[in-house]
């Protein structure tokens, strides 16, 4: 992506740098492209003596279709309308045409480049998120040949002047549309630069991507205008020329093109879509926030804003609910006796943590651990069972609730909160990452412990997840920028929970982030012992980012690495597979779930497909391996839509 958009750049400083290279009065230039110098010299030698007045009339009333009268009667001609007479309107409609031809020629070979490059009109990155994304290669041709249909209409239409300045002004606005686009993207690249100098290239880029091909269509416009101004002082106003209509039609054929021309991996996967077996989906009334499986798979716990449900796996149905926390985080302990929860507490002001005996589901006393400053919630990262399961780790950060307040975080109220914060020292986008250990036997919580200070909310701290335990708690992981750019993390720590000794992981050649958005998403898991972390990176390959797949050693810093065929990942009970989550939801009637699966040892890659009835229920955006051959998956739907997916032969429908 980024050396791509440098690619960009370089183009569009280049093309304007040409642009004024070949501006006028320079006739070499515009002959380079076989055309004559520009201005009034750019006329077809019009005073040839050796012609006669009658032959020039008769030359242009064949090439334009206009007829030609002198003017009489006396008085001053008025210079901003020009009166038709023979020698002036011939001249200035050839040179009106020059200008046209000149100048979109030159505007055509940008977008023809632009187009095929990747790049495109402002749909394009609507429909895509960016270039070389789902745009078909036809799509990219038909917007590559609209400015050149405008050029041959420039040449032959009788008045072309209404329809050219208008495609000048909708493309005009398309460039300055896609500026603040292309220009944001680099904000979150890890190109050097800071503070001035970083605002001095963002307006440097600006400029390049304005300069060029806006000068050009500038141009374009304003010999358009001309024509239209010749038109009407010959009383031809009402006259429109048969092209016009095919020309409209072309244009928004052209723009719509990326939006509605499919390219062949889409009319693929409709076809993989109607060929997939279909599962049925399940809908549970509530977003799912997170999920989790008992250590036999029998059970599936299943967290959301409205509560936490218990789903049984075998007779595929709810055996218990509790609605005493809108949950963020959930937890089996390793013996299947405990389940915990944790998220905010229902009502506001009860217990944010609830741990209940699995046998029966009665929830244990004692545990409460209500938030007890204003305007601040607990957000829980992870939490997880000790061998013995008598006690529970759970790693949390506090954060501000800038949306309890009556006016949001742009208040007066918010303002003051900042205000004061910050003569205490404090940093309301900065907070401590801690981990609290819970004595489930004795119904004790005890004081949170320190990890590291002063950590980026909106980043580091992301909401979606940053720290993650191994199954026996025995160790936990977390990232940072370490002080250097927001979009940047190339550091991984490991914190020893017997110990608490850390250790920090630099990955040379590697970016953690996943940035969707504005939202930094971390997605990685650890195994049972902690001794390896899987996560998705991304990784420079012949210069572009791509998302990998990498196995850290978190002992001796070694790392495998596998391609990345999904957005969401787990592992297999045994830990001898990994598994990547995709979907599609293309299609109008059904959503595709397609299942990546690798074996760490061999390579070995299995995919599995799965499909079912759309209903806006969203696309897959988290899963949990519950047995060797049994997933469920959740999908991004307010009404917490989800399947299993059983890979027995005739099961899962």
């Amino acid at each position: 992506m980024i050396s791509d958009s440098f690619a960009l750049i370089f183009f569009f400083v280049r093309n304007f740098v040409v642009s004024f290279l070949f501006f006028p009065p320079i006739p070499c230039g515009w002959r380079a492209f076989g055309l004559q110098g520009g201005g009034r010299r750019a006329g077809l030698e019009l005073r040839d003596e050796q012609k006669t007045a009658e032959h020039r009339e008769r030359k242009v009333e064949a090439e334009t279709g206009i007829h030609f009268y002198e003017v009489r009667g006396g008085g001053a001609m008025d210079e901003t309308v020009l009166e038709p007479t023979r020698e002036g309107a011939l001249e200035e409609i050839q040179n009106c045409r020059e200008r046209l031809v000149r100048f979109l020629t030159l505007y055509a070979c940008v977008i023809g480049f632009i187009s095929l490059a990747g790049y495109g009109n402002v749909l394009f990155f609507l429909v895509s998120g960016g270039p070389h994304a789902r745009v078909s290669l036809v799509a990219r041709i038909m917007s590559a040949c609209l400015p050149l249909g405008v050029l041959l209409y420039g040449k032959k239409a009788r008045f072309p002047g209404a329809f050219v300045r208008v495609y000048g002004i909708v493309e005009g606005i398309q460039f300055v549309l896609l500026i603040p686009v292309v220009a944001s993207g680099f904000m979150f690249t890890d190109s050097p630069g800071s503070g001035a100098f970083s605002i001095f290239f963002l307006l440097l880029i600006g400029g390049a991507l304005c300069g060029g091909p806006l000068y050009l269509l500038r141009q374009v416009g304003s010999a358009a205008r001309r024509m239209l101004q010749i038109q009407k002082s010959l009383g031809e106003k009402g006259v429109e020329d048969p092209a016009n209509g095919w020309m409209i039609l072309l244009a928004v054929v052209c723009y719509l093109a990326p939006a509605y021309v499919p390219t062949l991996e889409t009319v693929q996967r409709y076809r993989t879509i109607i060929d997939t077996e279909e599962v049925k989906c399940y809908d549970l009334g509530a977003h799912i926030t997170y999920m989790a499986s008992s250590p036999d798979g029998n059970l599936l716990a299943l967290g959301t804003e409205k509560g936490l449900y218990v789903w049984d796996t075998r007779m595929r149905e709810c055996v218990w609910s509790d609605d005493c926390l809108a949950v963020q985080r959930v937890r089996f302990s390793p013996g299947g006796r405990y389940l915990a929860a944790a998220g905010r507490g229902r009502p506001q002001g009860a217990s944010d943590l609830a741990v209940y005996e699995v046998n029966g589901f009665r929830r244990l006393p004692g545990l409460d651990w209500p938030e007890h400053e204003e305007h601040k919630e607990k957000v829980f990262h992870d939490m997880a069972f000790r061998p013995n399961e008598e006690t529970l780790l759970v790693l949390w950060h506090q954060s501000w609730v800038w949306n309890r307040m009556s006016q949001g975080w742009c208040s007066r109220e918010a303002e003051r909160i900042r205000e004061r914060e910050k003569s205490l020292g404090h940093e309301t986008a900065l907070a401590d990452l801690l981990c609290t250990e819970v004595d489930v036997a004795g119904g004790a919580i005890g004081l949170p412990r320190t990890i590291r200070h002063g950590v980026s909310v909106s980043s580091e701290l992301s909401p979606g997840g940053s720290a993650y335990f191994s199954s026996d708690a025995s160790r936990f992981v977390y990232p940072t920028n370490n002080g250097q750019s927001i979009s940047v993390f190339k550091w991984v720590h490991s914190v020893d929970t017997k110990t608490w000794e850390e250790r920090m992981f630099q990955l040379d050649g590697y970016r953690l982030d996943m940035l969707w958005g504005l939202k930094h998403l971390y997605e990685w898991r650890l195994s049972a012992n902690g001794t390896r972390a899987y996560l998705f990176c991304r990784k420079k390959i012949n210069g572009e980012n791509r998302e990998v797949l990498i196995a850290l050693d978190l002992e001796t810093g070694e790392k495998q690495e596998w391609p990345v065929k999904g957005k969401w990942l787990a592992l297999s009970p045994s830990e001898e597979q990994v598994a990547m989550l995709d979907g599609d939801t293309q299609d109008k009637k059904k959503t595709l779930i397609q299942l990546n699966l690798a074996d760490m040892e061999t390579g070995r890659e299995t995919q599995v497909l799965r499909s079912f009835q759309k209903e806006n229920r969203g696309a897959p955006r988290r899963f949990v391996w519950l047995k060797a051959q049994l997933f469920a998956v959740a999908m991004e739907y307010a009404q917490g839509a989800f399947v299993f997916i059983d890979l027995k032969e005739g099961e899962g429908k």
